[in-house]
């Protein structure tokens, strides 16, 4: 038993307020432009509109606060207790074995072993998975942005993806061979 109901509960709710969150930054974005075309307008007009566009501003950072609160709260919160129930299937596992096996390894390496795999897994399952479907969220919300405000130069952007993934993947290489 490593999820159970209110661990897939927590994991949606982390899930849903990354993806929004990482949506959030390219709204914000498209808020800023439109904030920029405020400037083109008479004083009148300016002070009003400038008005509307704060406001926007305001609750996209309300929305963010929330979103990113429910973010880390949740991935943490399931990442902690996944971690717990390693750790018990783990020690489970360890009191199984016969009592020859403990004589062929050393002790200290084993505790210290079991310390740092299930910090490890801990760390895995709560931040570097949130701020993975965050960036996820990034990435949805900037194309939806995109290709709303301008689908034909978005096509244009997008075909020079495969380009940036692949010099990507051989500046990796790169420095895989170079660590060796």
């Amino acid at each position: 038993r490593f999820a159970d109901s209110y661990d897939c509960l927590m994991m949606t709710i982390g899930t849903i307020g990354g993806l929004a969150l990482g949506a959030s930054t390219p709204i914000f974005i498209l808020f800023w432009g439109q904030f920029t075309d405020v400037f083109d307008s008479t004083i009148d007009v300016l002070v009003d509109q400038a008005k509307e566009q704060l406001l926007k501003f305001i609750y996209l950072g309300i929305g963010t606060l929330i979103m990113g609160w429910a973010m880390i709260t949740c991935w943490l919160i399931t990442g902690e207790r996944q971690a717990v129930a390693c750790r018990k299937a783990y020690f489970a596992c360890l009191l199984k074995q016969e009592i020859g096996w403990f004589d062929c390894i050393d002790q200290s390496s084993l505790s210290s072993s079991f310390s740092s795999d299930t910090l490890t897994y801990q760390g895995a399952l709560g931040e570097k998975m949130a701020m993975m479907i965050q960036a996820v969220g990034t990435g949805i919300g900037g194309l939806t942005v995109a290709f709303t405000q301008g689908w034909l130069m978005s096509l244009v952007c997008l075909a020079g993806i495969p380009l940036i993934g692949f010099s990507g993947f051989i500046y990796m290489k790169a420095l895989q061979l170079k660590s060796k």
